[in-house]
């Protein structure tokens, strides 16, 4: 039983640590991507690189800018130096406006900052970007409605996933 405990730790062990080196070059990567594109502005920029499910062979990335965040993906067998990034906006004037409201302080604290705001319908949904993809992300939660005058909290309520998903 010893050995069979020590072979699991070991194998445990090569797996965690071959997933921080993968991680710190995909990470590489994105900034070397940035860089080159943007210069120095890329040290406002906070990066997430997380591993797509099952796999630390081929990464997501989420890039969160000021006035937008980027999303793409990356794998370790891909020769390009640089990689491809799909802009879209994180509604940073919707936050300005909403940032006093408790779900929306809440979840920005909870989501360190990977979210985005929209408004559909006069309802501001607050997406949590660390989990799924554009579209169609896992948790996104319509926390306010637009009413005379402004913005109106409403209890949270999820209308993320994939539905609608072919």
């Amino acid at each position: 039983a010893l050995r069979w405990n020590t072979l699991g730790l070991a194998l445990s062990t090569l797996y965690l640590g071959w997933s921080v080196v993968a991680q710190l070059q995909v990470a590489g990567v994105v900034r070397e991507t940035l860089a080159a594109r943007d210069g120095d502005a890329t040290r406002e920029a906070r990066i997430l690189v997380t591993p797509t499910p099952f796999n630390t062979l081929l990464w997501r990335v989420v890039v969160m800018h000021e006035d937008r965040y980027e999303e793409g993906f990356r794998s370790l067998l891909d020769g390009a130096p640089t990689m491809r990034l799909d802009a879209f906006p994180n509604g940073r004037a919707l936050y300005d406006s909403a940032s006093e409201l408790p779900a929306v302080e809440q979840m920005a604290r909870f989501t360190h900052g990977f979210f985005r705001l929209a408004e559909v319908d006069g309802r501001l949904a607050l997406t949590d970007l660390r989990m799924g993809q554009e579209p169609w992300y896992s948790f996104s939660f319509v926390v306010a409605r637009r009413g005379n005058p402004g913005l109106h909290p409403v209890s949270p309520v999820n209308v993320g996933g994939r539905s609608g998903l072919d």
